[in-house]
């Protein structure tokens, strides 16, 4: 639901190389589970990337100087994360039928990034098993990426200030109705990093912070609705016809049809936002 029926694809921020493998690791055995006891089950498009050790690579050094997490990270154990990347990239070759190794990491990653901004194409022009719906990452993709079809972030850890701005703002590019706003969902309880982030970065403190950068909670939201709904009611019978879609033919005069396309179009507008509500 949160990317509307696959329509976008998602990210997962995760917070280290180890939790990328892990998670990597987990879904490849749930999906297999689940291919087994349901054949027609479609599966999710898993991808996962993080920078390899960099072992001299003076590309791969200079790409990790802006991944201080994997840049740690792969100082530990690098030859269990070095053949963990390997094992991800095969997947990814036989998954899209491309020839990518560690070797070739740049146009690996490249590739990656091209395939997530490719979900804009329909399944009729570019079939799903060649799109992404769900990219692992680390620090990878978090900053200075941008695709109007990520949406959501899903973000299992910790983050603070520009980091956590940065990483939020991965699905801030707006797609007309489809995507009036980014979703985002936490599972490390931040509302106090979110709010201080928001504060310090908009120049404003406490609940005026939070309206300039987050919707409203949903109840608020379906208050909304009902007030549009109740208004384009009272339009419809000023008019003197009954609320209902064969009715609209009957409004007479160009003012008349004009109000009625505003009412309905707000109430088009409230029923999109309420979409992105995963909990209702």
């Amino acid at each position: 639901k949160a990317s509307n029926r696959r329509r976008f694809n998602a990210l997962l921020a995760t917070a280290s190389i180890d939790d990328a493998i892990a998670y990597y690791d987990l879904f490849k055995a749930l999906q297999a589970q689940k291919q087994a006891e349901n054949g027609d089950d479609l599966p999710l498009n898993v991808a996962c990337i993080f920078s390899p050790p960099a072992e001299g690579n003076r590309d791969v050094a200079q790409l990790q100087e802006d991944l201080p997490q994997e840049k740690a990270d792969n100082r530990k154990e690098p030859n269990r994360k070095k053949e963990a990347l390997k094992a991800i990239m095969a997947d990814y070759n036989r998954q899209y039928g491309v020839n990518f190794d560690i070797g070739t990491f740049d146009l690996y990653y490249q590739d990656v990034q091209k395939r997530i901004k490719d979900q804009k194409y329909p399944n009729s022009d570019l079939p799903h098993d060649k799109k992404i719906d769900l990219t692992i990452v680390v620090d990878m993709l978090l900053t200075g990426f941008d695709s109007q079809y990520i949406n959501p972030l899903y973000v299992d850890r910790h983050l603070k200030y520009h980091g956590l701005i940065q990483a939020f703002s991965r699905t801030n590019r707006v797609l007309h109705g489809a995507k009036p706003c980014g979703n985002i969902l936490d599972f490390r309880d931040q509302r106090k990093a979110v709010d201080d982030a928001i504060a310090l970065f908009s120049g404003e403190a406490g609940e005026r912070a939070r309206e300039i950068w987050l919707v409203d909670p949903a109840p608020v939201v379906v208050e909304k609705l009902s007030e549009a709904v109740q208004q384009l009611e009272d339009f419809m019978q000023s008019q003197g016809v009954d609320c209902r879609p064969g009715e609209v033919a009957s409004l007479k005069g160009d003012e008349a049809r004009a109000t009625f396309i505003n009412c309905f179009r707000e109430v088009q507008r409230i029923r999109t936002q309420l979409d992105q509500y995963t909990d209702l």
